[in-house]
């Protein structure tokens, strides 16, 4: 984990420091998907790795502290280790955390939850969870399951979260859904992918209420979305990847009917957006990783007014 400073008054360079530097150990490996700042002050990050559980790493969340006044050394604490079947396991994937104004923190396992779905036994299909700081009496934080993909609802949650005003959480699988071949020949026979919603209980501390927004099909819409959506009004959108045969990925809104609102064509625009969207004044900001401009494909930076 580290920083960089911008340059002081008559030097051009900025300075970096590290902050923390893992160790596999008790602190975990692989952070990934970037961090968060809490109103605390600390930093909320994943491990993808670390904290070997069974055939494979598990992951887990953790929270680097500020330096005390007149310190400067950052503190590393380990929030939660997951323990793969049923609990999850690589915590995170490729999205930062999610925090509420209260400081929970909700995030996605890439892996685990339903570990006997016939799509993706023994290791699981990835869940949604919840993880809590807990009270004086029940001291620790507490993790709570939301959502177990079982493939039909979706297989691999890999992008993160995004929250809208209401609590409500909003995530995609980059397969699962229509559970057969996204293309054919592909080496994944689990389906285009599918984007979710997932919703706090109406009253008290029931389940929460997860539905499929979108089971992608690999035609205008695109197939294979890995970046976490992106909240904006009363949209949510979404990009894909496409095939890069019939399909060259996609800008979807999952809230409307239809969800395609641009379809890329491995031209002057692009090919493969990657990264999740920014929003600045109503237009969406991306990358492409394929084609555009010049004589080789070496992707683009677009803008889109929806």
């Amino acid at each position: 984990m580290f920083k960089l400073s911008p340059p002081s008054s008559g030097n051009p360079k900025w300075t970096l420091t590290t902050l923390w530097s893992f160790s596999g150990g008790a602190d975990g490996s692989s952070p990934t998907g970037g961090v968060v700042f809490g109103r605390d002050g600390g930093l909320y990050g994943f491990t993808y790795g670390g904290f070997t559980c069974g055939a494979g790493v598990c992951g887990g969340v953790y929270k680097l502290t500020p330096p005390s006044p007149g310190g400067t050394a950052w503190t590393e604490t380990t929030l939660y280790s997951f323990k793969g079947g049923q609990d999850g396991a690589q915590a995170g994937s490729y999205g930062p955390p999610v925090l509420d104004p209260d400081g929970a923190i909700y995030g996605v396992t890439g892996s685990g939850g339903n570990v006997t779905a016939a799509n993706c036994a023994p290791y699981g299909c990835g869940t949604v969870f919840k993880l809590a700081s807990g009270s004086f009496v029940q001291p620790g934080w507490r993790k709570q399951t939301l959502l177990s993909f079982h493939g039909g609802n979706g297989i691999a949650a890999v992008g993160g979260l995004t929250r809208d005003d209401a609590g409500n959480l909003f995530g995609v699988t980059n397969e699962g859904g229509r559970l057969a071949a996204c293309v054919p020949g592909s080496p994944y026979a689990n389906g285009c992918g599918v984007a979710f919603e997932v919703s706090p209980p109406a009253i008290g501390r029931g389940p929460w209420i997860s539905q499929i927004l979108h089971r992608f099909a690999n035609g205008t819409d695109g197939s294979y979305p890995f970046d976490a959506p992106i909240h904006v009004g009363s949209h949510v959108y979404v990009t894909t990847g496409g095939n890069e045969q019939t399909s060259f990925g996609s800008i979807d809104d999952v809230l409307a009917k239809p969800v395609t609102k641009f379809t890329f064509t491995n031209d002057t625009d692009g090919s493969n957006p990657v990264g999740t969207l920014l929003e600045q004044g109503g237009t969406l900001y991306g990358t492409t990783d394929g084609a555009g401009f010049g004589p080789a494909p070496f992707g683009t930076i677009f803008a889109f007014i929806p």
